[in-house]
This record gives structure tokens, sequence and C-alpha cells, in this order.
């Protein structure tokens, strides 16, 4: 965080730098509209830091990124490094199950790839203990088939394992709090002005109520 009595001497190069990322993320390709009536292409991965997937469909001869997604692991997680490939087992459970199972629940079919080589065997494996049992029962409801992808082939979803969103870190930098204060001074600003913002009186309208929420 730059301190605010700190000045930025914002040159010709941070603006070109600041267009460029306006227009990657406003401009195609980015991510693409989902085909239910294609096969659907997943990535996973996991570290000692987090799971990572992303979710991509063959469109138009290009394979088009349709979302993407990592988190972090709970203290409980953190221990599964101890056990061989469950940290590539719960990234791809995660990944089906949770995080695009909206996308892949409709899907006929679609194929998963891990750098995790044994997890290809999982769905037919007997030796699982009572945790891989569920998860493969949660599985079940998906057609889907593992397959091996070299670690130095998998940066994208190896990437985002390994930079997850910490949500309670996030939520304290980048969310303020207005005092009860604050938002009455609002409200009143609004309820003296002719002609105020309607998306702000929407707002002042709503307050009251979670300011009483909120006590």
């Amino acid at each position: 965080m730059v301190p605010s009595s700190k000045l930025i001497d914002w040159t010709e190069y941070h603006q070109e730098t600041l267009s460029k990322l306006i227009d990657c993320f406003i401009q195609p390709p980015i991510l693409g509209f989902p085909d239910f009536s294609k096969s659907f292409v997943l990535h996973t991965d996991a570290s000692n830091q987090g799971l990572g997937a992303v979710l991509y469909q063959n469109q138009n001869g290009k394979l088009r990124m349709i979302a993407y997604g990592s988190r972090t692991l709970t203290n409980a997680e953190r221990n599964y490094h101890l056990h061989s490939g469950k940290l590539e087992f719960l990234a791809l459970k995660w990944a089906i199950t949770e995080k695009f199972r909206d996308y892949l629940y409709y899907a006929s079919t679609f194929t998963v790839y891990s750098d995790n080589n044994p997890l290809t065997y999982v769905l037919s494996s007997a030796k699982l203990n009572a945790t891989g049992c569920r998860w493969v029962a949660e599985l079940a409801d998906f057609h889907f088939t593992i397959r091996y992808r070299p670690g130095k082939e998998n940066v994208d979803a190896d990437s985002l394992s390994r930079m997850p969103v910490d949500i309670d870190t996030a939520m304290r930098e980048f969310t303020e709090e207005l005092s009860s204060e604050c938002v009455g001074a609002t409200i009143q600003a609004v309820e003296v002005q002719h002609n105020p913002d309607p998306l702000l009186t929407l707002v002042c309208q709503c307050a009251p109520a979670c300011m009483e929420i909120g006590n």
C-alpha cells in the first residue's frame, strides 16, 4: 500500500500500462460463453497453499477459457500433503462439485487434466479411505474422464493454486465500513436535493433497514 502522503509521479508510461490493462479486461478473447452442447476441459492442481482450476471449451478450433478459480486451504486441509495425492484429489473434487458445478453438472461429458498421474485411477481404485469414498460418491453424478498432464504443461492451474485469494485478508483490505453518522449524513443530503441521483436514492432508502439489522 502506498502511503496517502506520498505523491505518485504519474507518467505516460503508467497511463499506457493502465490503458493496456483495461483493454485486456474489456476486449476479447478473455472469457468465452459456455456452449452446453459441447464438452468441457478442466485443468486442476493443488499446492501447499491452495487449490487452482481452469475451465475450458473447444470453440471454433480454439481452446477458450470459460472460467477459473482458486481458494486457500483450510487448517485441516493443510495436513493433506502428508497423504499422497489427497490434495490433488481435493482440487479435482472441489473444482467439479463446487466451483464449476453449474457448468459441469449439465454437461454430457468432460475431461479433467491433472499433473498427478495416480489420480487418473482414483475412480476405479479400491484402496480409498472414508473421505475418498465420500468424494467419489459426490463425483458420481458427473460424467468425465481423468487424464495425466505433466506439471510443466499445467502452469495455468498451478499458478492459481500457488497464489490463492485469502478471503479474510481480501475482505479486510478491500472493504470499508461506514459509520451510522456517515450514512445518516448521506441520507440528509439526498433529502434536500431537488434532483438526486436515482441509484443513490435507492441506496439511501435501503440504508435505514440495513442499519437497524446491523444494530
